[in-house]
């Protein structure tokens, strides 16, 4: 805009409005604000993201968000481990599996995950135990190739 008004310094007729987007990543946050008008009057609306460097065109990947809840059966770590089934050995199992993915995945391919829910309390082993992950790839065909491969090293049927 400073370039288009640098070379033509005439008057323009119009404003120019800066939005931020709440819940930018995986919350739907310009659908609400669309559905709140906040785009109404606008004559042209223009996205931009943050990044380290310049990109005239940015990455565009499909997205799928997984979360994946692992059940065990609780116990005292200390009187009673044996009685236990740890589901965050399983959910450590899992992220360490994703890791060591990444080594046989695409160039453009992406794998981001979160341990959500560890436990309750160090000395109580944990019955359930969760992991959010996403997974990104230039298509959705590639994405269903990715997701396959997640599958199978989160998947107690290998």
């Amino acid at each position: 805009l400073k370039a288009v008004l640098e070379r033509d310094p005439s008057p323009v007729d119009g404003r120019v409005v800066v939005l931020g987007t709440p819940a930018e990543e995986g919350g739907g946050g310009k659908i609400e604000m669309i559905e709140k008008g906040s785009f109404e009057g606008l004559s042209a609306a223009i996205m931009v993201h943050p990044c380290p460097s310049d990109l005239p065109v940015a990455n565009v990947l499909s997205v799928a968000t997984l979360r994946v809840t692992y059940k065990g059966r609780a116990s005292h770590a200390a009187a009673f481990p044996w009685e236990g089934i740890n589901a965050l050995d399983a959910v450590v199992g899992a992220y360490t599996g994703l890791s060591m993915l990444r080594q046989q995945m695409k160039p453009a391919w992406r794998i981001h995950a979160v341990i959500t829910n560890g436990g309750a309390k160090p000395n109580i082993i944990p019955e359930e135990a969760e992991l959010e992950m996403y997974a990104r790839a230039p298509t959705n065909a590639e994405l269903e190739v990715l997701l396959g491969k997640v599958t199978g090293v989160r998947s107690e049927e290998r």
